[in-house]
């Protein structure tokens, strides 16, 4: 009996040791399960900081390529301002060099009116020249002719006075010869002019 006693005592601790452990296991399996849930809560949390990190890299990337963009935008308004300016120099330029092409078109005919205008001086002067030298040819021929007349004029009164000087006697002779002498020098006077002067 004693014997069945302390093995009922073993049993009932045993019993009992088994009961704290099973209590110990509850609490360990509650325990358990409470870690389970906030596993899967950190789980959920790992997975959102994930994406969450995915989406700050793709952010990163966008705002590198805005940063890009931004000094591609810079660029092109430079460049913009630039070539707005050198159209506006262009502009200016065209306008001058269109005010150039109409002043040397200007010049241009004023040059040749003028070319014409000296040709035709040119030419009267040319002309005037031409009839200038023809009147002296002529005046000279006259002023020859006439030197030539007037040296025979003075030989032949240089003539007629040394035939003035005869005798008196000789009176209607001499008128007779004078007569004669005068109408010989106006019939030679007139024939040693030129056709124009007769």
């Amino acid at each position: 009996l004693q014997d069945y006693r302390a093995k009922l005592d073993v049993l009932r601790e045993d019993n009992e040791n088994l009961l704290k452990r099973n209590d110990d296991l509850m609490v360990l399996a509650g325990d358990a399960r409470n870690f389970k849930d906030e596993l899967d809560i950190l789980r959920n949390k790992c997975e959102k900081m994930t994406k969450l990190e995915s989406t700050i890299d793709a952010y990163k990337i966008k705002l590198e390529e805005m940063s890009d963009l931004r000094q591609q935008i810079k660029y092109l308004e430079e460049t913009n301002l630039r070539l707005f300016d050198e159209k506006a120099n262009l502009e200016q330029e065209y306008k001058q060099a269109k005010l150039l092409q109409t002043q040397v078109e200007f010049h241009k005919r004023t040059n040749q009116e003028l070319y014409q205008k000296i040709s035709e001086l040119q030419r009267i002067a040319d002309k005037a020249e031409f009839e200038k030298n023809r009147t002296e040819e002529r005046l000279n021929a006259i002023n020859a002719e006439k030197n030539n007349l007037t040296n025979q004029i003075e030989l032949l009164r240089e003539t007629n006075e040394k035939l003035s000087g005869v005798n008196l006697d000789e009176a209607d002779g001499t008128t007779n010869s004078n007569d004669q002498l005068t109408g010989s020098l106006e019939d030679l006077n007139f024939l040693n002019l030129p056709a124009d002067v007769r």
